[in-house]
């Protein structure tokens, strides 16, 4: 685990603390620095996103062309003949059932990024006594809005 971490964390840290230092400079205010930095962040993974939109559109239409030969063939077929004819489709299609993970690409890509920069937000003592617009602490939860006893945080 301490190997993943290394391997994909603290570069990712890396990047978010350069990142990050950079839209401070650009915009000299830590708050607008935050917004430019997800912005940034999110402009980076639009490549991303778009490939595994692409991966699900492809893969719904499979599903379309694949699932109701699939049901007819579990209609008119059991057992071990159901799978081999299963089989025998998947191969027609050049398609495995693990594809369907094709979708989740862009979570695990993106992932790692969520929890670079929550351990660099959380780990960053600069934010603690810094307030932005209504927000107290941008090192703590914002607690915007109070329901009953209870905090609503709006940001985390």
């Amino acid at each position: 685990m301490e190997f993943l971490y290394n391997l994909l964390i603290i570069p990712i840290i890396s990047l978010i603390n350069w990142l990050f230092l950079a839209s401070l400079w650009i915009t000299g205010s830590y708050g607008w620095a935050v917004i430019l930095l997800s912005i940034i962040v999110k402009v980076l993974l639009l490549p991303v996103g778009l490939l595994v939109e692409r991966l699900k559109k492809e893969e719904l239409l499979l599903q379309q062309v694949i699932q109701p030969i699939i049901k007819d063939l579990k209609y008119k077929y059991k057992g071990e003949e159901l799978h081999n004819k299963i089989s025998k489709l998947y191969k027609q299609y050049s398609y495995n059932p693990i594809y369907s993970l094709k979708t989740s690409l862009g979570l695990f890509i993106q992932l790692p990024f969520f929890i670079g920069a929550f351990i660099y937000f959380g780990e960053n003592d600069e934010l603690k006594d810094i307030s932005f617009s209504v927000i107290k602490s941008l090192a703590e939860p914002d607690r915007i809005f109070l329901l009953g006893e209870i905090n609503i945080n709006v940001l985390p």
